[in-house]
């Protein structure tokens, strides 16, 4: 029919223009289109894979299929990556027993090949795909320095000094192995756990900056406030740093007990102190709050398409609605 004549006409012009005749166009998303000549059908699905895409174009079983396994894969991931710090946790810090030792080599290798493989398929993010080796190059590089690439690198060099740490007499490098920690930021990429917050914080960080210079104006305030009660008195309190460490205590309510005032001034001031510190960790704890509001708001409005018309646009409606009319 028409429509099949159509697909086969585009492919015949797809050929033309350099394509391969195994990438048929059924294989394509339609947002894909653009570019598409220049794409290369394994690696634009390892990128979609790598990077949870899912496109509108697609059918949608191949999405869902593509979305699942995806998701298994970054959870079965996720849950490694505390495995690995678990089982590592259960015995000395410069022993390393044979079971975390395979456990933490094959998810090495696991990760090195995830990390080779965004690094061939970054270059099918962009819009159109570069035809030469050298733009592609040029993609490829600025993706190694974008920070959760970067992250990834640092976790896979910490694993690998891991892994050739084996004895005890390298323990100079042990501290190295606290490197490891940056495998937990994998979740942040897979999952995007703090792009919430981050926005959150990008939209009050105005707010949010003048809470925390008060905060810090009130610790200084108090700290040497109560340097010059206490100190007299009270040996514990013999400089403005011993001071500071107490206002931290008593300003975030926690009181450990390590220094405490004995005069009676002291203990006045010190409950000034105590008082302001509630105060003083509600105020960003309500600029947060009222910003994660917000920004669920924008995306559920995001969501379900264009927001709603504000009561100032809804107002100039029926205002010009009325002009009309009376002009009729």
């Amino acid at each position: 029919g028409p429509q099949r004549q159509s697909s086969e006409s585009s492919d015949d012009e797809y050929l033309e223009r350099g394509g391969s005749g195994s990438d048929s166009s059924a294989n394509w998303p339609e947002d894909a289109s653009l570019g598409r000549r220049n794409r290369a059908w394994l690696r634009f699905w390892v990128w979609s894979f790598l990077t949870t895409k899912t496109y509108p174009g697609d059918s949608k079983r191949r999405s869902c299929i593509l979305w699942v396994t995806a998701t298994a894969y970054q959870f079965l991931m996720a849950c490694a990556v505390v495995f690995l710090l678990v089982l590592d946790s259960t015995t000395q810090v410069t022993v390393t027993t044979p079971a975390y030792w395979y456990s933490e080599l094959v998810l090495t290798c696991i990760w090195s090949v995830e990390y080779v493989l965004r690094f061939w398929s970054c270059v099918e993010g962009q819009a159109e795909v570069p035809t030469s080796h050298l733009r592609r190059c040029k993609v490829r590089l600025r993706a190694m320095l974008h920070p959760l690439m970067l992250i990834d690198l640092v976790s896979l060099i910490s694993l690998v000094v891991d892994l050739m740490i084996d004895s005890n007499q390298l323990r100079g490098l042990g501290a190295l192995r606290m490197m490891r920690v940056f495998t937990l930021l994998r979740l942040e990429r897979d999952w995007r756990i703090c792009d919430p917050l981050l926005a959150v914080v990008a939209q009050e960080g105005r707010l949010l900056g003048g809470a925390v210079a008060i905060a810090l104006t009130m610790l200084m305030c108090c700290s040497i406030v109560m340097f010059y009660v206490e100190a007299p008195s009270n040996p514990k309190f013999g400089s403005v740093a011993d001071c500071l460490w107490w206002g931290t205590t008593a300003l975030t309510t926690v009181g450990y007990g390590d220094l405490y005032p004995e005069s009676a001034m002291g203990r006045i001031v010190a409950s000034i102190t105590a008082f302001l510190g509630i105060g003083l960790f509600a105020l960003p704890a309500g600029i947060i709050t009222a910003g994660f509001r917000n920004e669920q708001m924008r995306r559920h409005n995001g969501k379900s398409g264009m927001a709603s018309p504000s009561a100032d646009e809804e107002e100039l409606k029926d205002l010009l609605l009325g002009l009309h009319r009376r002009m009729d």
